[in-house]
């Protein structure tokens, strides 16, 4: 089915958090090197986001720090002026480059500018909770989204992979991040630069991890995706399905078909 998450994504806005992404929290990790940026004080000297990019052609991780050790919150007088402040990052593309980035915070309203030598991202930060940094890139490959969630690196581990329907028309990527027992990401299909957003599940102690995805991608459609997680070798797969609840006595589901994926970061 030609188009499929084309025709079912929730359009999301530049420069706006990515609607939840329907809630993925891609929980790819957003902390800030001291402390965390929700809370005030510790002394921190900066703040780290860490989160993921992509579109139909490609995705990954990126990691962007903001040279302030507090960012949610701030209560600012009438007039006050805005402070700009320095921001970097790193872009690092699955299977493939990095892209060194560099560019300004500006504290009210927010906006977050970085420019690589071949990446170019525009987006905006919101407190929350969680504290997320998100908005839109380009590149040599195109257009696409990205989100950043505050928390280190180390606090999540990424996926990425890629999904096909049974019928064999429909296919893209998706990338998520796992922090604890909750899951966030998004599907890309191919030859797309938007998100379907995503939220999930994490549960099980042993080598093998049980996933579990429910989510409304627009209305009337939801997305609903099972698999594992094999935490030795950090493969993930599994089925996922779309059902159209806007017609309840419809047996089938609108689409179906499988996933499957590794660890894309560290």
């Amino acid at each position: 089915m030609p188009g499929l998450l084309a025709q079912l994504r929730r359009p999301l806005p530049s420069l706006l958090t990515l609607a939840t992404l329907v809630g993925l929290t891609f929980w790819v990790g957003c902390s800030d090197d001291k402390k965390n940026p929700m809370n005030p004080g510790g002394g921190a000297t900066s703040s780290s986001f860490t989160g993921w990019f992509g579109n139909g052609t490609e995705s990954g991780t990126l990691s962007v720090t903001v040279s302030r050790g507090y960012l949610a919150g701030q209560l600012r007088a009438p007039g006050a002026a805005t402070v700009i402040l320095n921001a970097t990052g790193l872009l690092r593309i699955s299977g493939g480059s990095t892209d060194t980035l560099n560019g300004t915070f500006e504290d009210d309203p927010g906006y977050i500018d970085l420019t690589g030598t071949n990446y170019t991202l525009t987006g905006v930060y919101d407190s929350g909770p969680p504290s997320v940094v998100s908005g839109t890139y380009t590149g040599p490959n195109g257009g696409g989204q990205f989100e950043c969630q505050v928390g280190g690196a180390s606090s999540a581990d990424v996926y990425c992979g890629t999904y096909q329907n049974e019928a064999h028309a429909s296919n893209g990527s998706f990338i998520f991040a796992i922090r604890g027992s909750q899951l966030k990401g998004a599907a890309i299909e191919d030859g797309t630069g938007d998100a379907t957003g995503f939220t999930g599940t994490v549960s099980g102690t042993g080598t093998t991890r049980t996933l579990a995805v429910t989510s409304t991608i627009t209305n009337g459609y939801k997305l609903t995706a099972t698999g594992q997680l094999d935490t030795g070798t950090h493969q993930v797969g599994g089925l996922y399905r779309i059902d159209d609840y806007s017609v309840p006595s419809s047996p089938a589901p609108y689409d179906s078909g499988g996933w499957t994926g590794e660890r894309c970061s560290p």
